[in-house]
């Protein structure tokens, strides 16, 4: 019985605190500007989905990790880009 009510909390919560860490990112992103729009309408559409569906969906919890990956490789190609000219020189 425990360990139901255990497993329970913890997928339900988890699922909303995934949801919580989504959306402040998301706002943050967009509003810093560091984040495309784009990457900040899935992440609403991830956090949406983890806080009005279910815990029982497998599914739906694999849309929080998808959306991870997806912002990481964002920041990974951004980083790599070369630099602008002139950009990190001393005046």
């Amino acid at each position: 019985m425990a360990l139901v009510l255990a497993s329970t909390l913890l997928v339900t919560f988890g699922a909303r605190m995934a949801a919580v860490f989504t959306l402040s990112v998301t706002t943050i992103g967009l509003r810093t500007g560091l984040v495309p729009r784009w990457l900040s309408v899935i992440g609403l559409a991830c956090a949406a989905a983890l806080v009005l569906t279910p815990p029982a969906p497998k599914l739906t919890q694999l849309v929080f990790p998808l959306w991870v990956l997806i912002l990481s490789l964002h920041i990974l190609l951004v980083s790599m880009r070369s630099p602008e000219p002139g950009a990190g020189e001393d005046p």
